[in-house]
Formats: C-alpha cells, structure tokens, sequence
C-alpha cells in the first residue's frame, strides 16, 4: 500500500464502507495518511459525512492534528487551512496553529539544511576502504 497510489485510493474506500469495524477503518485512514497525506486530506475532506462518525466528536482535530505533527511538506498547508477552517471549531485550533508553524519550519530545514548535512557527512566520514 505504501507506493501504490492505487491501492491506496481502495483502503480509504473501504475504511467508509461500513465493512471495517471503526477502530479498523481509523488505522485504515491514519496508514494511508502516512504514505499518501494529501491524497488521503483530499479524501477525508471530501467524504467528511462519512469519516467523522469513525472519530467521533471533535475528530477533526484529532486528524488534523495527526496531518501537522508529522508533516513537512509546505505545499499542504493550504489544504490543510481549508480542512481545519471547514471541520475545526476554533476553540480547538490552538496545537493545529503552532504545528502549522512546525510544518513551514520543517520544510525550510529539508530544502536549506538537509543538502548541507549530507555534504558534510559524506566529507567527514571514512570510507569503508580505510578500515
């Protein structure tokens, strides 16, 4: 499920059809959530009706949270403010809102420091040939 897109697309129906228990259709979302975040935020958003009962009141939060905490990806962040703004009461923003921040962050890491770490990694270790 991991690289096939389309097997993904499969796994997020079946955790709405009603055939999974809930607790089986949730980790069914989260584990597609990994590999594919955006195609799995487009599908929660989109099949809101159906997903929020799995998650039960305050749902939203949890999944959006979920989405902020380990993503790092800059590019999500506008559907990510469309799904929190939608499905999100605004009492409940507050951890999303400094994690949207970490997100920014973390892509600004990954396209200015991770080239620079691997350059000095690879001029700073031995090669296997001098052990």
């Amino acid at each position: 499920m991991a690289r096939d897109p389309a097997l993904a697309q499969r796994a997020l129906a079946l955790a709405i059809s009603g055939e999974p228990p809930a607790t089986v259709a949730g980790t069914l979302l989260r584990s597609v959530g990994y590999a594919h975040p955006g195609a799995t935020l487009d599908f929660i958003a989109s099949h809101w009706a159906q997903v929020e009962p799995l998650f039960g009141e305050g749902g939203a939060a949890s999944i959006a949270a979920r989405f902020f905490d380990t993503g790092a990806d800059a590019a999500m962040l506008p559907r990510l403010d469309a799904f929190v703004n939608a499905h999100v009461p605004a009492a409940t923003r507050q951890r999303i809102v400094k994690n949207a921040a970490l997100i920014g962050y973390r892509a600004t890491v990954r396209t200015q420091r991770l080239g620079e770490a691997e350059r000095w990694i690879v001029a700073n270790t031995p090669t296997l040939a001098s052990h």
